[in-house]
């Protein structure tokens, strides 16, 4: 399946508003992340945020009542 976030997820909308917060993750897996990152052209913080809004959208999706 071909995900873009941009495309108006009807899961939820972007209200503009960030919010900041820390995240504990293992250093391989952040080494994967910034691969990944540098690889798609994207700073971490976008490609985490891609990861994140990505596996949302699937989770919601599969979870459909």
């Amino acid at each position: 399946m071909s995900l873009k976030i941009s495309d108006g997820s009807p899961w939820f909308k972007k209200s503009g508003n960030n919010v900041v917060f820390s995240l504990r993750i293992d250093e391989n897996v952040y080494d994967v992340i910034k691969q990944v990152a540098e690889t798609e052209g994207r700073s971490i913080n976008t490609q985490l945020l891609r990861f994140i809004e990505g596996g949302l959208i699937e989770y919601l999706e599969a979870h459909d009542n």
